[in-house]
């Protein structure tokens, strides 16, 4: 999940870079060998929440399959 209360950056979820999937990805991997989770389907999403600027709700937005591993 990523958040922000101003969009002179862009939007929240741009904020998770190339480098930041390449970690995630990395992290996932590793759990999924730790736990013996092999050949199974997976996803990473990213929840994208905007904040108003006295911080209430302002939009929530989800991307399905944000994140994908060219390796798999």
């Amino acid at each position: 999940m990523r958040s922000r209360t101003t969009s002179s950056f862009g939007p929240p979820y741009l904020s998770v870079t190339r480098i930041k999937q390449a970690h995630i990805v990395k992290n996932a991997l590793s759990y999924l060998k730790g736990q013996r989770i092999l050949n199974a389907c997976w996803r990473i999403d990213i929840v994208s929440v905007k904040l108003d600027h006295s911080r209430k709700l302002e939009s929530i937005e989800l991307i399905e399959n944000a994140v994908e591993d060219d390796h798999i």
